[in-house]
């Protein structure tokens, strides 16, 4: 058998020296790569460091024009229900007077308002098939008439009257009706309309006016309406205390009364009603020292009371203004103005001022008995 030729691989052809060293570099290369793979990482970050990445825009909010705003206004207040004339006119003199004409409400409060049957009674006659009334400026008259005549020694069990003197039960009803007026004109002059407001007033004064002119009535006739005989004998003489207290205390007179009351008082009915006043007045000068101090308050009613110019105007119409035929040493005490001109600081007029302000004046300092002049000077200027 015939031997197939064998082939003959050629012989690799010698390394060129430029292959030898690309084969060197390879290698080196290769022997890097594995010792730190993460090489070509900090590479591959590197490179994609240098490209810049933008954020990813954010969208952007819807911007709304803010909805115009409506005024805030407040619901008004509720105004109160403005009570009608002919009811406001009735609770007010209701109150003033303490009188009523509902028997139902006198039947609640017995100490506080008093039932007038024998008005109600004439009203019924005048208005036949009404039974119910109120109180009103058409019949103020005979309401106040009605309340005098009341005997407080003939009431009722169930009607129970104040016991006190009739002209301070109308005292008290001013100082009622007067208050209410001043309430009136500081919280309602503006809240109410100028019509109601003026209506609302004239009922308060023709109030003020009859209740004056009944007090005036009282004290020139005692007698006139049934009350206490203690009371009746009080007569004019009722008002000495009322002028004469504090000024603070609630007995005394307040000034718009008294300047009301003189205003009624006539020239005939003057000395019958503030004679026998006046007359208190200086009895209690009189008894006063200077160096008691206790002069001031008769002296200071007597002053005030001469601001009027009325009633200064009729002092000198007085009986006693200027008694004639008698002593002088007398006039300073029986005239009208002498009780307030006697008082002095002369031993004869008051004996004790040398004892009270210079006894044993041997041993006092001479300090001493300036401040007891100087003390002396005032007293005596205050008068004058």
């Amino acid at each position: 058998m015939e031997s197939l030729p064998t082939e003959t691989v050629p012989e690799a052809s010698p390394l060129t020296d430029a292959e030898k060293i690309r084969l060197k570099r390879l290698a080196k290369l290769q022997q890097n790569v594995g010792s730190n793979p993460a090489g070509t990482q900090s590479a591959v970050v590197q490179e994609s460091s240098t490209t810049k990445v933008l954020p990813k825009k954010k969208p952007q909010p819807e911007i709304r024009e803010p909805a115009e705003k409506k005024p805030v206004t407040t619901p008004p207040k509720p105004q109160p229900s403005v009570k009608s004339f002919e009811d406001w006119q009735n609770e007010v003199i209701s109150k003033v007077l303490q009188i009523t004409l509902d028997k139902s409400l006198a039947q609640k409060s017995p100490h506080q308002l008093i039932y007038l049957d024998s008005v109600v009674q004439e009203l019924i006659n005048e208005n036949p098939g009404t039974s119910s009334f109120k109180l009103t400026k058409s019949i103020l008259d005979n309401a106040i008439v009605a309340r005098l005549s009341m005997n407080p020694d003939q009431m009722s069990d169930d009607v129970l009257l104040p016991q006190i003197p009739l002209f301070d039960y109308l005292l008290d009803c001013w100082k009622r009706a007067a208050e209410i007026k001043r309430n009136l004109v500081a919280r309602s002059s503006k809240t109410l309309e100028q019509s109601v407001f003026n209506e609302r007033i004239h009922v308060l004064d023709n109030l003020k006016s009859l209740i004056i002119n009944y007090a005036e009535l009282i004290i020139q006739y005692p007698e006139m309406f049934p009350q206490s005989r203690s009371f009746i004998n009080l007569g004019p003489n009722q008002l000495v205390p009322k002028l004469t207290a504090d000024v603070d205390a609630p007995e005394r007179l307040p000034w718009d009364f008294i300047q009301e009351f003189v205003g009624r008082v006539d020239e005939e009915g003057f000395e019958e009603v503030f004679g026998p006043s006046l007359t208190g007045i200086l009895a209690q000068m009189r008894e006063k020292k200077i160096s008691n101090g206790d002069y001031l308050r008769p002296l200071n009613t007597f002053l005030t009371l001469t601001e009027i110019k009325l009633f200064s105007s009729m002092l000198p119409k007085l009986r006693y203004w200027n008694p004639t035929g008698i002593a002088p040493r007398a006039f300073e005490l029986m005239s009208l103005l002498g009780p307030f001109c006697r008082i002095s600081a002369f031993p004869m007029d008051e004996p004790t001022i040398v004892e009270n302000y210079f006894g044993n004046v041997q041993q006092l300092r001479q300090v001493d008995v300036d401040s007891a002049m100087l003390s002396l000077r005032i007293a005596v200027q205050g008068i004058q």
